[in-house]
C-alpha cells in the first residue's frame, strides 16, 4: 500500500502542511464540576451508565475539549461546503426511479401498526 506524499501536491490547498501556532485557551486548569441532577439528566438522555471514575473523566475531559474548540478564532474563515477543494462535484436530478414498494418495506419490520414501523421508546430511565 502505497501513502501519499502530502509534501507534493499537485494543487495548492488551503490547509497548512505545518503546524500552526496558536494560542489556544487552556482549558484544563479549570476544574470541570458536573452536579448530580446533570449527571442523572445525561445518563437518561443518552442512555449510558456514568457510574465509574472512567466515564465521569471521559464525560469531563470532552467537556473540557468542546470549551477548547469553541474558543477557536474562526474569524475570516470561509465555511466549506466540501472538503474536496479542488474537485467538481457532479450533482444528480432528485428523480423517482422506483416506489410503490410500501407493503415489502412494511414487511421487513418486525413489528408495525397501520402504515407505520413500531419502535421501542428512547430515553426512557435506565433499569437498574
Amino acid at each position: 500500500m502505497k501513502l501519499t506524499d502530502f509534501t507534493q501536491l499537485s494543487h495548492p490547498t488551503k490547509v497548512p502542511q505545518k503546524p500552526v501556532p496558536s494560542a489556544f485557551q487552556d482549558t484544563s486548569k479549570n476544574p470541570i464540576e458536573i452536579d448530580t441532577n446533570t449527571i442523572k439528566l445525561l445518563e437518561r438522555l443518552s442512555l449510558v451508565d456514568l457510574d465509574s471514575d472512567q466515564a465521569l473523566a471521559t464525560l469531563k475531559s470532552s467537556i473540557q475539549f468542546a470549551d477548547k474548540i469553541a474558543n477557536i478564532n474562526t474569524d475570516n474563515v470561509q465555511p466549506l461546503y466540501t472538503v474536496l477543494e479542488h474537485q467538481q462535484l457532479q450533482l444528480r436530478n432528485d428523480q423517482v426511479t422506483a416506489g410503490n414498494c410500501r407493503e415489502d418495506l412494511l414487511r421487513c419490520a418486525k413489528r408495525t401498526d397501520e402504515d407505520y414501523y413500531v419502535s421501542p421508546p428512547g430515553n426512557i430511565p435506565l433499569e437498574q
